[in-house]
């Protein structure tokens, strides 16, 4: 099985649009959600992450989070995405409690709802 790493970013976005587009480009390519022993996960042993696993950089993930939804203040993320929790949280919730095909019609969703614009050239019509 391929290994979605390249997937994580590298440096930690600084705004929820930067937030927002990583996570669409992580929501065309995955298939289902990112568990273990069919846990939701941040990241999984195979190198794979969620929506939010994939905003934080590999050398500042803490194996420490997993486990823990964005509702709980002991998972810490990097000070420029802790500012957008409320936001990462609807979006990790289409994640954890949505259907991956219907994945893109609820960012899209929250995109409106949040002000944001899809990436250039993706389209959320083709899942309902």
């Amino acid at each position: 099985m391929m290994t979605l790493k390249p997937y994580i970013a590298k440096t930690v976005p600084t705004t929820l649009q930067e937030c927002f587009d990583i996570i669409w480009e992580r929501a065309k390519d995955l298939t289902r959600c990112v568990s273990e022993n069919e846990r939701r996960r941040y990241r999984n042993e195979k190198g794979e992450a969620c929506f939010i696993g994939a905003l934080i950089p590999e050398e500042m993930y803490d194996q420490a989070i997993e486990g823990k939804g964005l509702n709980n203040k002991r998972v810490v993320l990097p000070a420029s995405l802790e500012v957008f929790r409320d936001e990462l949280k609807r979006l990790q919730d289409v994640h954890d409690a949505v259907a991956p095909q219907s994945w893109r019609r609820r960012l899209q969703d929250a995109a409106d709802d949040f002000g944001l614009t899809v990436p250039e050239g993706a389209s959320a019509g083709a899942q309902a």
